[in-house]
């Protein structure tokens, strides 16, 4: 499955990020106002936003790579190290066509209608049934169109009622700031489409026609 890289970071930052007491004193000083604890660590946006710019500083910095982040970030931030890697796409289906013929690899896209997707995974593995798509999905849409439920969520996790884990939003300074880090992936990941459709969803897509627009916007500004 693929999903924006920001957000795959910034949930498993939620779901996995366990600190220490030297990093919840950092992130008092920070003045974190968030409210789930791991460790005596106040996680939540404030403290994600001071974590990770430290984490993505000494990544580059060291310059570490997915493949010697183990190495190359302290012990501290390998587990963060791990949440970005995850998420540079580029990196991760290169080494996999590199394997596999783009005929073999199927990416199942979260962003777009659950149901499409699930009809587009049948139809890769040579059984297409719209009926069984429907079937398997109907319980997503019974629960996104859950109000009562939506509702209980307040503002945390986009008032998401399938999450479980439910987490309050992360700050726009920071989502501006790791969509700048995994710039480059992105425009990796352009060209890898253009050399293997089996890369081509919409998630990616989208990035691609954004980027597209920012630099003929660019030019534009350069020429009036």
């Amino acid at each position: 499955t693929v999903r924006d890289s920001v957000d795959v970071t910034y949930s498993a930052y939620n779901h996995f990020g366990v600190f220490t007491s030297q990093d919840s004193a950092s992130a008092s000083n920070q003045g974190s106002n968030s409210k789930s604890k791991s460790d005596g660590v106040q996680k939540g946006p404030a403290h994600f936003d001071m974590y990770i710019r430290s984490v993505v500083a000494t990544w580059t910095q060291n310059g570490c790579t997915a493949a010697n982040y183990r190495k190359c970030l302290p012990s501290d931030m390998v587990q963060a190290g791990g949440w970005l890697s995850r998420a540079m796409y580029s990196k991760v289906f290169s080494e996999w066509l590199s394997h596999f013929q783009c005929s073999q690899v199927h990416l199942f896209d979260v962003s777009v209608d659950p149901r499409t997707e699930v009809e587009r995974l049948y139809d890769f593995v040579g059984m297409p049934n719209k009926a069984a798509a429907e079937e398997v999905t109907q319980s997503t849409y019974t629960l996104q169109s859950n109000a009562t439920a939506a509702a209980s969520f307040g503002d945390r996790r986009d008032k998401n009622p399938m999450n479980k884990a439910s987490y309050d939003a992360m700050l726009d300074t920071t989502r501006q700031y790791l969509n700048e880090f995994y710039g480059t992936f992105d425009d990796e990941m352009c060209d890898l489409m253009i050399e293997h459709p089996c890369l081509d969803v919409p998630l990616f897509r989208r990035k691609c026609q954004m980027k597209q627009a920012d630099v003929l916007d660019g030019v534009m500004s350069l020429t009036t």
